[in-house]
């Protein structure tokens, strides 16, 4: 039944309801440390409609030492991968122009800044996860899964702290992750996206199909693991 939901969800689009969304204040994009969270506004309906909430997204940001920006590390289809901040916000401000509801990228800080070993410990689980396949599956069949998705993923780094224990990581959606730190973090803060560069008719096509066989492709894989 659960995965019928889904897939009915995947076909309707959003349900009509008053989802959770995120104040709008602002924040300079520097305005956060180790183990922050960005949070997505909009960026998938189907999660908005299954989870009742306009927060559809989750990634941890982390600045290892060395490293010429801060660092992006998200499970996302089809796996979990790391970028650096600047091209990730100009990656959603790309998508944004082809978008008729724009994502919003928000920034949650901790209240108490992690010390240096809770960030290395933080930093070696989500090095390690990348590349492992992005997957639904845990959340549908509500057991732990070979894949992980966001808010999964998430949570697990943040226990690699032992700050934190969440259990039944894989029920952990952005919106739920969010209210379970609303104590040991700030409330969230919007970041600004910079401008989208320029592209050409060519660049945006090639750009179009390689997101839509991107997704095409993650999504034979994802039903195939649901076979298992």
């Amino acid at each position: 039944m659960n995965t019928l939901l889904l897939w009915l969800a995947a076909i309707a689009g959003p349900v009509a309801t008053t989802p959770t969304s995120v104040a709008p204040s602002e924040a300079p994009s520097d305005a956060w440390v180790d183990g922050s969270l960005l949070l997505l506004q909009d960026s998938n309906s189907i999660v908005s409609a299954v989870t009742d909430s306009r927060i559809t997204h989750v990634a941890m940001l982390f600045h290892p030492p060395g490293a010429s920006a801060p660092l992006v590390f998200e499970a996302t289809p089809a796996r979990v991968r790391q970028v650096s901040l600047p091209d990730y916000l100009r990656e959603i401000a790309v998508l944004n122009e082809r978008r008729r509801q724009p994502m919003s990228v928000f920034v949650m800080t901790p209240r108490r800044d992690f010390s240096t070993d809770q960030v290395e410990s933080m930093l070696t689980y989500a090095r390690h996860s990348i590349g492992r396949p992005y997957s639904v599956k845990g959340y549908v069949r509500d057991r732990s899964a070979e894949g992980v998705h966001c808010s999964e993923f998430a949570s697990r780094v943040l226990c690699a702290t032992e700050r934190y224990a969440f259990h039944n990581h894989h029920r952990i959606t952005p919106v739920r992750l969010r209210h379970l730190l609303r104590f040991s973090y700030r409330a969230p803060v919007s970041l600004q996206l910079p401008a989208a560069p320029k592209q050409s008719w060519c660049a945006e096509t090639a750009d179009c199909w390689g997101d839509f066989c991107g997704w095409c492709g993650w999504a034979c894989v994802e039903s195939w693991r649901f076979r298992r």
